[in-house]
């Protein structure tokens, strides 16, 4: 009962902020707004559909997205101006996100896009509902996002489920208008043509995402196997003893990459490995062009369910993705029309375990701790992955 009523209070700051924030008038005005408030990943499988968008819109535009991406975004010419946000703040923190949207209040726009399939109330919806704009243009009904951010404040589905119809409807009406998505599941790169095919009113088809911005010379080492072992959530990460027992398996160099928060593992697979000598650790030492970098000239990848594999297939570089079971046909294993077999190869190979709860959509009830790993990743085998690998790669 207490979480619950958290979760209603939650919302009505919401709604309290969106009513002082009308009493803030714009001073000029600007063309379009687009949201790509998503992840790295999500972003990288955007840009295709993103360069669509530019030859298609004259005017001005305006990138809202996170600041992980927004090296890349920086390095495109697909936009004009570029505003970064932290989204954990724009959630916990009222007086960023009040500062944020006063920001954003400033300016009148022609346009805005909110181009995501999963939408989020609590930062999408919300930065929609609060800038002002002659048309606002919104994409599809799925809520799965929104649903995660509370899920551990109502275990109940039934209630969950009233909870987010209400959010939906609210937020629907935040838009001018929008694009009804197909039923159907779709791989990320064919759902962001969707939105691209019936905004414009055109045919359009996704290709394989390709690298469209300058990145870093790598030269450290040559003829080495990527492990990537970080995750964005701890529970999608295979795990320090696994990546230890295949690197003693590969007779190749390894280079490990990661993020700042997987630096203890890296530590660990040291401590544990073999042959540490056949190891470069550039955990936590890489910026996001700087891996791209690294990633470009490897022989292969062996990635967690994360950006590293959807980099992989930007660069042209072979990769192996350890998935869990859930959106099981939304990120891998890609899937296009029209793409030749050369550019198929580059398509990550997805290693999932199938379990009778698969296709969760990630909303696991197999977990009794929040550190854990999915079950379905737990069950993915060393010898799995190395079969993997040694299709792809000769040593």
């Amino acid at each position: 009962m207490i979480k619950k009523l958290l979760l209603h209070f939650i919302i009505f700051l919401f709604d309290l902020e969106s009513f002082f924030l009308r009493f803030i008038k714009p001073k000029s005005k600007s063309d379009i707004l687009i949201l790509r408030t998503d992840n790295i990943g999500d972003f990288i499988l955007w840009l295709d559909s993103a360069s669509q968008i530019r030859k298609r819109l004259n005017g001005n535009i305006t990138l809202l997205c996170t600041s992980a991406v927004a090296s890349i975004a920086k390095n495109v010419s697909y936009f004009d101006e570029i505003i970064t946000l932290d989204t954990k703040k724009m959630f916990f923190n009222p007086i960023y996100r009040f500062k944020l949207l006063k920001k954003l209040r400033t300016k009148r726009y022609d346009l805005i896009l909110n181009p995501l399939f999963s939408r989020d109330y609590f930062i999408g919806d919300t930065i929609v509902r609060n800038v002002c704009a002659k048309r606002k243009i919104g994409f599809g009904q799925d809520y799965n996002n929104t649903e995660s951010r509370f899920i551990k404040l109502i275990s109940d589905k039934k209630k969950r489920s009233k909870i987010l119809t209400k959010l939906l409807s609210k937020s629907n009406g935040f838009y001018s208008s929008l694009i009804e998505t197909d039923k159907e599941d779709k791989m990320e790169l064919k759902r962001n043509a969707e939105f691209v095919s019936k905004f414009f009113d055109c045919d359009f088809k996704a290709s394989l995402p390709k690298l469209c911005f300058e990145i870093p010379e790598f030269n450290q080492v040559k003829d080495y196997v990527v492990l990537f072992i970080g995750a964005s959530q701890v529970k999608k990460n295979w795990g320090c003893e696994k990546f230890v027992n295949l690197i003693d398996k590969l007779s190749s160099f390894v280079v490990l990459c990661g993020g700042n928060g997987d630096i203890e593992i890296a530590d660990n697979i040291l401590r544990s490995v073999k042959k540490p000598n056949k190891i470069l650790n550039l955990v936590g030492k890489t910026t996001l062009l700087e891996l791209c970098s690294v990633i470009n000239t490897a022989n292969l990848v062996i990635s967690n369910d994360t950006v590293a594999a959807h980099i992989s297939a930007m660069v042209r570089t072979k990769s192996i993705v350890i998935c869990p079971g859930h959106f099981t046909k939304r990120f891998h294993p890609y899937d296009l029309d029209s793409v030749s077999d050369d550019l198929k190869q580059y398509f990550p190979v997805a290693i999932r375990y199938e379990m009778d709860c698969f296709d969760c959509a990630g909303i696991c009830t197999q977990l009794n701790d929040k550190m854990e790993h999915y079950p379905c990743i737990e069950n993915i085998s060393v010898d799995i992955v190395k079969s993997e690998i040694d299709k792809l790669i000769s040593y």
